[in-house]
This record gives C-alpha cells, sequence and structure tokens, in this order.
C-alpha cells in the first residue's frame, strides 16, 4: 500500500501545464482560480498504523493526513522521518510532541520553500495550497523516500509508488522504452524516467511548484564534500568518521524497542550492530543468511564472534535454497519495476526474518560500497598532501605484487592525462550488446539534461555513485519490499552527514595497500573482532548465481527470452546474447558483462509477463 496518494484536477475551463518537461507552457492558463480538490489522503502503511512505536513522536499514533495548517489553510502529506527534530523544534518553538509532519507545516509558514533544505532526514512531501492555487512536491537529497507524479492540463496525480499514479483511469501504462534502454544496457537512469511515459519521479533533493501559470523546478540541496573532512591526521579523521557514523545509527533507532540489523560478516554491517548495540537498551537482533551446502558463501565463523562480543540476538535463516528464479511462480513480483536484485530471496529472507521476530525497523549496511567509489586516486591525493615517502613505499607495495598491479593500473590511470589507460571504458559510449534501436534510444536519453555532473567533486565517479538516481532507484525498489513485510528498512550509510564527510576524505582513506576502506576499519579498531577487521575479500555468491541461471534453470530462462510477446531482441543482440560461441551464459562464467545483461533480458521479460497476467494491482 503507498504512503502517498493525492489527486488533484481542474475545474471546466481551467488547465493544468503540460509535464512534458516541467516547463512552463507558451500560453498559459488565464482561469487562475479553478482549483477543486477531488481528493487529497495519506494511505498510511498497515505496519505504522499498527506498530505505534515506529512513531517519531506521541502525537502520531493517533495522527490522521492529510493535516492542515490552520493558520495558512494548507494541506500537508508527509512521508519520512525526521532526524533534527530537536533544533527544528527549538527554531520553531514547537513542541517535542508534536509530529514530524506537523513540524514541518510549521517549517514551511516561516521559511516558505526554503524549509526544504533545512530538513535531515528522508521524507516525500506534497503541500497544496487552495487560496493560492499552489500544489508543492519535494523530495529528500537522498532520496530515501519516493514520489511519482503525473501532470497533464486538468489533472494531477501524485503518489509514493508508480502503481499508485497509474491507479487513476486516465494515466497509462504505456511502456517507456528508452527507460527500457536504459535498464538493459546497465547504464544511468535519465531525469525522472521511470517504465511508464506518463509517470515521472522527483529528483533527490529536487523541489516541484505547480501553479495556473506553470511549473517550477528547483535544487534545493546539492550535496558537497565536507571541507572539514580531510582535516587532521588518520586517528584524527577516523574519529571523526566513527562519531557521524555513530550518530546516523542513533537517529535511526530513534523511539525503536528491539531493532533488527541485517548482518553479514562484513565490516560495513558489523558497525551498524556494534555501534546499535551500544545505544539500544536491549539485545538488538542480528539477522543473517548462512549456508549449509554452499560452505565457500557461508560467514558464521565471523558472525559468531560479533554475537559474542557484542550480546547480539543471533536470528538466522538458511539461504541454500534462494538462487536466482527459484520457485519461479512465486518469485517476488514489484509492479513498478523490473527486479534487479539476484538474490531477492535472500533479502526477502531477511526481511521476513526480523518481522517474525517482532521487529519491524531493521538497520543494513546496504548501499556503504557506493561511499568508497573513487579510491583509484590513492596516489594523487599522497602526492597532493605531499606525504612523498608514503606514495613511493605504497608504490614499491604495489609493484612487488603481481596480484596488485591491476589496482596499481587503475590509480595510474587518472595521473596519465590523455593516455589511452585514462581514455578507455568511458560510460558514456553506447554498450556493445544493443542493437541500433537499442543505441538510439539510449543516444535519445544521453541528450537530456543529466541529474548529476560531479564536475565540482575532486572524484566524479565516486560523487555518481553515492548521489546518482541509480542509487535513489535502488533504495525506492526495496522500500516496496520491506513494505510487503512490514519493515521498515534504514540506512545508515545514505545520511546525509555521513555522505558529505566520505566525499570530502582523501582517497588514500578508501584504500590502502590492498585494504578497502581503511579509515572504517581504524574507526572501528577494538569494536570488531579482529577476524572482521583484517579482511581482504568479500564473500561471494557466484555459486548461487550458478546454481539458479546456469545449472539448473537454464530451461525456463530460455522460456523467457523465447517467448512470443518478447521485446528484449529489439533492444539487445540476439548473437550477443544467445550465440552458442560466445553467448552471455558462457561469458558470465567468466565474470564479464553477460551476466548482468542476461539477468536484465530475463527480469524485464518477467516483469513484463506478469503485467500482462495482471498481477499489478
Amino acid at each position: 500500500m503507498s504512503t502517498i496518494a493525492a489527486l488533484f484536477h481542474r475545474q471546466e475551463g481551467s488547465h493544468f501545464p503540460s509535464s512534458a518537461r516541467l516547463s512552463p507552457p507558451q500560453e498559459p492558463s488565464k482561469a487562475a482560480h479553478g482549483w477543486r480538490t477531488i481528493e487529497a489522503k495519506a494511505a498510511i502503511l498497515q505496519y505504522r498504523s499498527k506498530y505505534r512505536h515506529l512513531h517519531a513522536a506521541p502525537a502520531e499514533n493517533d495522527e490522521e493526513q492529510p493535516l492542515r495548517d490552520p493558520h495558512t489553510g494548507s494541506w500537508i502529506c508527509f512521508d519520512g522521518r525526521l532526524d533534527n527534530r530537536q533544533d527544528l523544534c527549538s527554531q520553531l518553538s514547537c513542541s517535542e510532541e508534536d509530529s514530524d509532519a506537523r513540524l514541518v507545516l510549521a517549517a514551511h509558514r516561516k521559511w516558505g520553500d526554503d524549509c526544504f533544505g533545512k530538513l535531515l532526514g528522508a521524507f516525500a512531501v506534497v503541500l497544496f495550497a487552495p487560496d493560492h492555487h499552489r500544489l508543492t512536491l519535494a523530495r529528500d537529497p537522498m532520496g530515501s523516500r519516493t514520489l511519482f507524479f503525473h501532470l497533464s492540463d486538468r489533472l494531477a496525480v501524485v503518489g509514493s509508488q508508480e502503481s499508485t499514479v497509474l491507479a487513476h483511469p486516465q494515466v497509462a501504462d504505456t511502456l517507456n522504452e528508452g527507460r527500457v534502454a536504459s535498464f538493459l544496457a546497465v547504464a544511468d537512469l535519465v531525469d525522472g524516467a521511470t517504465f511508464f511515459r506518463q509517470v515521472q519521479e522527483l529528483l533527490p533533493g529536487q523541489r516541484i511548484t505547480v501553479t495556473p501559470e506553470g511549473c517550477e523546478e528547483h535544487r534545493f540541496a546539492l550535496l558537497r564534500p565536507d571541507p572539514n573532512a580531510a582535516l587532521g591526521d588518520d586517528r584524527e579523521r577516523a574519529e571523526r568518521l566513527l562519531a557521524t557514523l555513530d550518530a546516523a545509527v542513533r537517529c535511526r533507532l530513534h523511539g525503536v524497542d528491539r531493532p533488527a540489523v541485517m548482518m553479514s560478516g562484513g565490516l560495513d554491517s558489523t558497525s551498524i550492530a556494534a555501534l546499535a548495540a551500544q545505544v539500544s537498551d536491549g539485545p538488538v537482533r542480528a539477522v543473517s543468511w548462512v549456508f549449509d551446502e554452499f560452505s565457500s558463501c557461508d560467514e558464521r565463523r565471523y558472525i559468531a564472534p560479533m554475537v559474542e562480543r557484542h550480546q547480539l540476538e543471533p536470528i538466522q535463516f538458511l539461504g541454500d535454497d534462494a538462487w536466482p528464479l527459484f520457485a519461479l511462480e512465486s518469485w517476488p513480483f514489484n509492479p513498478n519495476t523490473p527486479e534487479e536484485n539476484l538474490y531477492r530471496r535472500l533479502t526477502d529472507g531477511a526481511y521476513a526474518t526480523a518481522r517474525e521476530a517482532g521487529s519491524p525497523v531493521m538497520l543494513t549496511g546496504m548501499f556503504a560500497d557506493h561511499l568508497y567509489t573513487g579510491n583509484r586516486h590513492w596516489l594523487g591525493d599522497l602526492l597532493r598532501r605531499r606525504r612523498f615517502a608514503t606514495a613511493l613505499s605504497d608504490l614499491a607495495w604495489h609493484l612487488a605484487r603481481r596480484s596488485a598491479w591491476s589496482k596499481l593500473r587503475q590509480t595510474l590511470a587518472p595521473l596519465l592525462r590523455g593516455h589511452s589507460i585514462a581514455s578507455n571504458g568511458s560510460q558514456n559510449s553506447p554498450a556493445e550488446w544493443l542493437t541500433p534501436q537499442g543505441r538510439s534510444l539510449l543516444r535519445q536519453a544521453d541528450d537530456r539534461d543529466q541529474h548529476l555532473t560531479g564536475a565540482h567533486c575532486p572524484r566524479p565517479e565516486q560523487y555518481r555513485r553515492v548521489l546518482g538516481l541509480l542509487a535513489a532507484h535502488g533504495v525506492s525498489a526495496e522500500i516496496f519490499h520491506t513494505d510487503r513485510h512490514g519493515i521498515e528498512l534504514r540506512n545508515p550509510y545514505r545520511d546525509r552527514r555521513l555522505v558529505e564527510l566520505l566525499l570530502g576524505l582523501p582517497a588514500f582513506d578508501l584504500y590502502r595497500r590492498g585494504r578497502f576502506k581503511p579509515i572504517l576499519r581504524r574507526a572501528m579498531a577494538g569494536r570488531l573482532p579482529s577476524p572482521i577487521l583484517d579482511r581482504t575479500r568479500p564473500t561471494a555468491l557466484t555459486p548461487l548465481y550458478r546454481r539458479g541461471i546456469e545449472e539448473r534453470r537454464e530451461g525456463p530462462v530460455m522460456a523467457l527470452l523465447n517467448r512470443p510477446s518478447a521485446i528484449w531482441h529489439h533492444f539487445v543482440r540476439s548473437d550477443w546474447l544467445l550465440a552458442p560461441a560466445s553467448s552471455a551464459i558462457a561469458r558470465g562464467r567468466r565474470g564479464t558483462a553477460g551476466e548482468l545483461v542476461l539477468w536484465a533480458c530475463v527480469c524485464l521479460e518477467l516483469w513484463l509477463m506478469r503485467r500482462q497476467e495482471g498481477r499489478c494491482p
């Protein structure tokens, strides 16, 4: 069920502006007084209304939305969580008992549209001012909550999911071929594009205002690297990271009695579990998947010492049957977007396990790896900071180890301007597996203004990975699945303060001598067991992929790809994907792009088939 669903329309003789690019219409309507609200309501999720301790303030227990501001007459639909409630209450002279939605109303009353830049946390907001004929949409800069909309001459439909917007009979579910092309190209997303032509997504940190005169779009919060992040020595920077990560965990545990943490044996999730254990009044539940058959995937040797050190409550489930497309007839279905997670059964199993244990809030280490993108600049940052002795020593370390040569080659690329190493593999070049039609659609998408360029960031690839639309899309897709299980997923590594800190750190804090995340290792020293701190390689789930796609599901995979109504071959070259001598399945065994493209084609066809079967609400 969607959190926000709002419907507005115009009276006869008046119009909404065109929604093609959210630009003012050439001939704006003169009927400025044609507003009539047909419906503006918040369809509160079932688990939120049932489990009171998820609310940020006692006043939210019986709160029904939309809320009306008695001073201005404006209405608000709010979905999210504010992490700077105390500061806002002080500045707005509000009570600590006020709900987040009422705080936003008070903030908008005082600061107008500038208020959204002052909100810290995950939020999506719909504001309607009937006296001023003004509709305002806003979304938090990290994209932690979602907002989709349709605008036509006479209709505005807003919802937390695409399917909410599509539920209106005047919004067609026509497929957006440009979005399909970018999906099968495994490419960056286009601003606001969804899989449906008539549905757009509000961008992270974007505000859109609709009036009778036109539409205005504004980016109210462009994140920048923390200018103080790189100050101090190694110890001081590690302490700063620890304090910021601890604050991100603490604010996400506000009002939560028995939290769960989706915990593997890696640095990221165990760091969250360790810090949560310091804050929580009772034991933190560590939900983990384990394996009996696939022993190389099992991480119990790392999980056990964490449970013992921090007195966690271990809750484990077997993941041996969680390979891709297991029980195809009941494979999770999201009507808004094709599935992208190869290991959806594992994450869904963690959500279900936590909910059965009575923990409707789960913290996760998801998206942490995004923060450490750009680590290939470590040598350049050492040189820029005049740490020449360290740079020479680390360079010699890589040269002495053949296994580290590939990393060294990546490191030298940004330093060799104009050299072929630096110019190969451009992300903007069309994927070789696309058909001419697919390439054409992808070029049309690339011609549009992009959400992020990262030009102001010293490591643009890190900026795009953390704040690009692909990351926000991953968050929004996950919300659908957690909602199905009655779980609220909270991501400390998507905290704005933490992101800005990591963007500003020197790259040698992201990678050092064969070890990724050295600053996190320093920060968590003494808090994590040595086996975790000393890990150099993550656990690969490749055996599950081979079981699901290569060994046991090639029949159903081919049946999906060869069905009469399949469309993937309009975008992806059949000879590239299925030719016996160079098939994507064969390439997938060697870990190339073949497995990603094959999986994308399979997921697209499975999604289309289920939509045609009428499974979407």
